[in-house]
């Protein structure tokens, strides 16, 4: 699990360190656009299947890469 959460932690760390973001903001960003549970996509089933999903060797970079490119757009 420890292994699991770095993948967020590291999420959460590279948002907040944006200009004007924290972590609330980081949180709160995560949770509006990736809910969990949500039926689709299945990667949002869980959190466990977020989180494979974003350690995934083929799916994860681009999949952080995405989630830190949109949050360009997020409270504008």
């Amino acid at each position: 699990m420890s292994q699991r959460w770095l993948i967020i932690q590291k999420i959460i760390e590279l948002l907040s360190k944006k200009t004007n973001w924290n972590v609330q903001l980081a949180l709160r960003y995560l949770h509006e656009k990736y809910p969990i549970p949500s039926p689709s996509p299945s990667y949002l089933r869980t959190t466990r299947s977020f989180i494979d999903y974003l350690q995934n060797k083929t799916t994860g970079p681009p999949a952080i890469e995405n989630i830190l490119s949109e949050a360009a757009t997020y409270c504008s």
